[in-house]
């Protein structure tokens, strides 16, 4: 990850000067803690600059499956976002979306289903309903719900994902093929197996044209 490689010369330009040779075997890990824990205090006169900081911090750890490192980074970038910019900026949704996110790789449906909501509706208001960030929003929101059992109310918020991604973004896009692949899972949930089988072929065979047939999403 670019991110990484960025955080590994900061710490070994770091170490240097602090006479201490680089580590070439320094794990990630230890470089994203290290990290965090030296933001406050950096950009203590900067807190959109940390802001900004910590959600990509957040999404790096969530690349790594470290979940609950991710949920403390989106946190804190959210509450600055929120003191700094109103709960209704831009910036504000997107982060809460991607805290929304992370709870839901947890399984804490119950912390996730609001953020989701405040992200899906806010984004609608600000960036309008056929946005790609407000239709990621929605999909993430159907996901949710299917999750929670909740397959009623998933499955019109997927369908309509679908059609606003065909839309904006083209049948073939990597996010439209990722709503197209929620969705036909959704349709074998609920029973409607021919639907599902129609949905996912659709879905491998577009994925095959875009990718090649020897892509791991296509194998």
């Amino acid at each position: 990850f670019l991110q990484n490689d960025l955080l590994a010369q900061a710490s070994a330009r770091n170490q240097a000067r602090g006479g201490m040779a680089p580590d070439p075997d320094i794990k990630v890990r230890t470089l994203l803690d290290r990290a965090s824990t030296k933001l406050e205090a950096r950009f203590s006169a900067q807190p959109l600059v940390e802001a900004a900081t910590r959600r990509t911090l957040g999404y790096t750890y969530s690349e790594l499956g470290m979940h609950p490192q991710g949920v403390r980074e989106y946190r804190r970038s959210l509450e600055l976002y929120r003191k700094n910019l109103g709960d209704d900026h831009a910036q504000t949704l997107h982060t809460s979306a991607g805290l929304a996110w992370e709870h839901q790789e947890m399984g804490d449906f119950s912390a996730a289903e609001p953020l989701n909501k405040a992200a899906f509706e806010g984004l609608k208001r600000v960036k309008g309903p056929e946005h790609p960030e407000t239709i990621r929003a929605m999909r993430d929101l159907g996901v949710l719900y299917a999750r929670m059992g909740r397959t009623d109310e998933s499955l019109p918020l997927i369908e309509q994902a679908l059609a606003l991604d065909k839309k904006v973004l083209g049948a073939d896009h990597p996010e439209t093929l990722r709503t197209m692949e929620n969705l036909g899972h959704l349709y074998r949930l609920n029973g409607r197996l021919h639907e599902s089988q129609t949905t996912l072929e659709e879905c491998l065979d577009r994925r095959i044209k875009v990718d090649g047939e020897n892509h791991p999403d296509t194998k």
